[in-house]
């Protein structure tokens, strides 16, 4: 009796492919009077939603996004959607979705600090961002009631603002790792941004690039002898 072999049929299953759009950081979330402006760049996209805790993740079923009060506003002749969000300060979480698809929700490059289910992480400090700029990193400066900090680090993955008034950022052997004293950056000139409503007096801080790497206010006009610098309210 002779054996014939019986031809194996493959079942080929589509699984679509999605390339994430680049995220440039200019585009990052600016707090402004009205809200979190949030954006994303998606050329060729029909829709974009804009899903985080702040808002049930956009009410998603199994990744799957219908519900178009959720959808950003776009796109413009740049390929840019945007949406904004009135928040209370505090630490969110989000990520976009293009066409509301499961397969596209992604977390822009520039927000490298994420959970463990790659939403990333946005600090609102509940202070309108000031207006952007070309030019370097100021010092401190006093406007509506609050202190402004900047510093110029185009390098860093990130910043934090600790001194004598959040218990020096609450470190560990001088390590910064609590989210809720990082600043807001860098913005396409470098620069990172924190606004804190501080009381009358002297105040003495420094910054932290990458939690480990404490630095002094290089524009600072004054700095203590253990190496701090100084802003005065009065």
């Amino acid at each position: 009796m002779s054996h014939r072999l019986l031809p194996f049929i493959f079942l080929m299953i589509a699984i679509p492919v999605f390339a994430q759009p680049g995220q440039p950081a200019s585009l990052a979330p600016r707090e402004m009077a009205e809200g979190v402006e949030f954006q994303c760049r998606a050329p060729g996209a029909f829709r974009v939603f804009l899903a985080g805790d702040f808002n049930g993740f956009a009410h998603n079923r199994n990744g799957r996004i219908e519900d178009t009060q959720f959808a950003m506003k776009g796109p413009d002749s740049n390929g840019v959607f945007r949406k904004t969000v009135v928040l209370a300060p505090g630490l969110y979480r989000y990520k976009f979705a293009i066409e509301g698809a499961e397969w596209t929700w992604f977390a822009p490059e520039y927000e490298l600090q994420r959970d463990q289910g790659g939403n990333a992480y946005l600090v609102v400090s509940g202070s309108p961002d000031p207006a952007p700029r070309a030019v370097g990193a100021r010092t401190p400066w006093i406007e509506k009631g609050m202190v402004h900090f900047e510093l110029f680090a185009p390098e860093a993955y990130i910043v934090y603002l600790a001194g004598s008034f959040n218990n020096w950022a609450d470190n560990h052997a001088g390590r910064v790792m609590d989210l809720r004293y990082v600043m807001r950056g860098p913005d396409a000139h470098g620069i990172w941004h924190a606004s804190l409503p501080l009381g009358r007096g002297r105040h003495e801080y420094q910054f932290v690039i990458n939690g480990n790497t404490w630095i002094i206010d290089p524009l600072s006009s004054e700095t203590t002898t253990d190496q701090h610098s100084v802003v005065e309210v009065r």
